[in-house]
C-alpha cells in the first residue's frame, strides 16, 4: 500500500514536471499564446509553480482570489483553468498538495511529529479536514499510514 502511495505521488510530480516543461518549451520557442488553451496552460504552469516552490498551499487561508490575485488574473478564469486542465477544484487541487506535502513529514519517522502539528504545517486549519482529504487521497487515517510504515 505504502508503495502504491508513493508510486501515485510520484505519478503526480512528474505529470507537473511536464507540464512546466512543456511551458518552458513553448515560451523558448517564442510561440504566441494566443489560443485560450495555451493561456490556460501557461497560467497553470505559473500556478503550479508557485504552489512547488513557494508551497503556498501551507497557507491556511490562501483562496482562490488570493491566488488570482498573485497571479494576475481574476478567480473565474483561474478556476476555469484548474477545472479544465485537473479536472479538480482549486480546494481539491490545493488539498493534493497539502497531503503530499503531509505524506512526505509522516514519512519521516526519525523526526516523529504529531498528526496535529503535521496537519497545521501542510495548511490544515481542521483537523478533521485534514483526516478525511487523508484518508480521501490514501485510503487509509494518517495514523493508520504511520503505523503502517513503522511496521516495515
Amino acid at each position: 500500500l505504502y508503495n502504491a502511495i508513493v508510486s501515485q505521488n510520484r505519478e503526480c510530480l512528474h505529470r507537473e514536471k511536464m507540464l512546466l516543461a512543456q511551458m518552458e518549451k513553448m515560451r523558448q520557442g517564442g510561440q504566441a499564446s494566443v489560443a485560450l488553451t495555451n493561456k490556460l496552460n501557461d497560467l497553470m504552469a505559473r500556478f503550479t509553480t508557485l504552489m512547488i516552490e513557494e508551497q503556498l498551499f501551507t497557507d491556511p487561508s490562501l483562496t482562490v482570489s488570493s491566488m488570482a490575485d498573485r497571479l494576475g488574473t481574476n478567480r473565474t478564469y483561474l478556476s476555469k483553468a484548474i477545472n479544465e486542465t485537473t479536472g479538480k477544484s482549486f480546494t481539491q487541487l490545493v488539498n493534493e498538495y497539502r497531503i503530499r506535502q503531509a505524506i512526505v513529514e509522516i514519512s519521516d519517522l526519525a523526526a516523529n511529529k504529531p498528526l496535529k502539528q503535521i496537519a497545521a504545517e501542510v495548511g490544515f486549519s481542521s483537523l478533521s479536514t485534514f483526516y478525511a482529504c487523508f484518508q480521501s487521497g490514501t485510503g487509509m487515517t494518517p495514523a493508520c499510514y504511520r503505523s503502517q510504515l513503522k511496521g516495515m
